[in-house]
């Protein structure tokens, strides 16, 4: 079920130099065996600057909800650096009951391809189901691995999908997407692509509903 409607935001931060800025001077690590390119910031903005990560949540809450009313919540956001030979899969960042609610990121390249954005998918088989032969061999390219036959095993993959719609990367755009659905880097073209990317985790409230409807 998809509950919160997919939102691009031109302009999203006050101070988007300043973030960029931020981005470029952290520092970096690999996560294990992940199935997502690039690498991500050590600290996540919470710890590198508390009053914008409150600034930009507060914004992004928002947009779905009324700020009238206290909400609870369990958010992650952190920077995310991809080379220009990052592999990216189709993928939802939840699965039943595990992952978050919904995620997004915000573009911040000021010079870059814009078709660096993101793509989302419908699925055309719904038997269709991501195994571990797959998530292997990628999560191995990720961590610098050379792997036989990927380009095959990701076009395969690939094929079960549809593309619906493409958001192209301009700075300082923000989008925000429900979990369940398909999505994907369009692609990393030919320079290191920076993002802040957020998942939402949970939210919960006394007073309403999640997401406010409008």
């Amino acid at each position: 079920m998809i509950l919160f409607p997919t939102l691009v935001v031109d302009d999203f931060l006050d101070n988007p130099d300043y973030v960029l800025d931020l981005a470029e001077n952290t520092e970096y690590h690999n996560p294990s065996h992940t199935n997502h390119p690039g690498v991500i910031s050590k600290d996540k903005l919470y710890d590198l600057d508390q009053e914008l990560f409150n600034t930009i949540l507060q914004k992004i809450i928002g947009y779905y909800w009324d700020l009238k009313n206290p909400v609870n919540y369990d958010v992650e956001m952190e920077f995310q650096k991809i080379e220009s030979n990052g592999q990216g899969i189709i993928h939802v960042d939840r699965r039943g009951n595990d992952g978050s609610l919904c995620a997004g990121v915000i573009y911040l390249n000021k010079n870059i391809d814009r078709d660096t954005g993101t793509s989302f998918y419908k699925l055309l088989d719904p038997d269709y189901e991501i195994k571990e032969e797959f998530l292997d061999p990628v999560a191995r390219f990720h961590a610098g691995e050379h792997v036989d036959g990927l380009d095959k095993i990701c076009q395969d993959h690939y094929n079960k999908f549809e593309e619906t719609m493409r958001v192209q990367n301009q700075y300082n755009r923000m989008i925000t997407y429900d979990s369940n659905i398909w999505h994907t880097a369009t692609s990393y073209g030919n320079q290191t692509r920076y993002t802040l990317r957020f998942f939402i985790n949970d939210l919960e409230s006394k007073h309403q509903n999640f997401p406010l409807l409008r």
